[in-house]
């Protein structure tokens, strides 16, 4: 009888472990991964629409959270915030302000978004993709960041994150 018990104990084990699995990957890849403290500091500094991705690859994790808010020499304001999630494959993506554009970019692409259809660009000489969304701000997706130490992701892994971004509410 307890031979049998085991057999059962192992058999509901596996069982409950096949149902549950797609939850705990889905978990994995679903959500922009942030804290609790990183989203309300997002949600108060920058005074400007944070993106955020929805999706991001199996073994991505938040690697750098900033806000920023200053002054230029000239007086204008300087604002705005950087995610930098980094994979365990040793690719990376940025998600933030910037000032520059796909100037010098080849375009390879285009997708829909929650925020309209962007477009994906290709650095020639760095190999970055990048995607400027449109929030009346300077914001974009980099992979990988400037001077993040790490490679892009594919670009269609990079299309499915852009895919996937919504403004943080």
């Amino acid at each position: 009888m307890t031979h049998l018990f085991r057999i059962s104990s192992i058999s509901l084990v596996t069982a409950l472990g096949l149902i549950l699995w797609p939850l705990i990957t889905q978990a994995q890849t679903s959500g922009s991964l942030l804290r609790a403290n990183q989203i309300a500091e997002l949600r108060k500094k920058p005074m400007m629409p944070v993106i955020i991705p929805t999706y991001l690859p199996n073994g991505f994790g938040v690697d750098k959270v900033e806000t920023y808010r200053g002054k230029y020499t000239n007086g204008d304001d300087e604002l705005g915030y950087q995610i930098v999630y980094r994979g365990a494959d040793g690719t990376c993506l940025y998600v933030g302000a910037t000032q520059s554009g796909p100037r010098g970019m080849t375009l390879v692409g285009s997708t829909s978004t929650s925020l309209g259809q962007l477009k994906i660009y290709k650095d020639p000489q760095s190999n970055m993709l990048a995607a400027f969304p449109s929030t009346g701000y300077g914001t974009a997706l980099f992979s990988p960041g400037y001077g993040q130490g790490c490679r892009a992701v594919r670009r269609d892994v990079f299309t499915r994150i852009v895919e996937s971004i919504r403004i943080l509410k």
